[in-house]
């Protein structure tokens, strides 16, 4: 006995599970290059986001290393003067 269509109610066999239907099915699907393509872009800003990172770093440890450096020169220059031994 074949399903009969009545009204606008699609045969039972025509309807869409309830899988097929939901959004995730007709959203989230993806051929092996979309796969590929997003996942190498994703890497890519990835990696884009540590090196940027990292380079921040090195700069910030640069000018604490300078800051140290003069901070420093100056306490030196202080047990220097209070000691009376003058600087060559």
């Amino acid at each position: 006995m074949s399903p009969v269509a009545t009204g606008d109610i699609a045969p039972v066999e025509a309807r869409l599970s309830l899988y097929e239907a939901s959004t995730q099915f007709r959203n989230w699907r993806y051929s092996g290059e979309q796969l590929a393509h997003i996942r190498g872009t994703l890497n890519e800003a990835a990696v884009a986001v540590i090196r940027n990172t990292f380079e921040a770093d090195e700069v910030l440890a640069l000018r604490s290393y300078t800051t140290a450096c003069c901070a420093l020169s100056f306490v030196l220059a202080r047990i220097i003067a209070k000691c009376g031994i003058f600087e060559c």
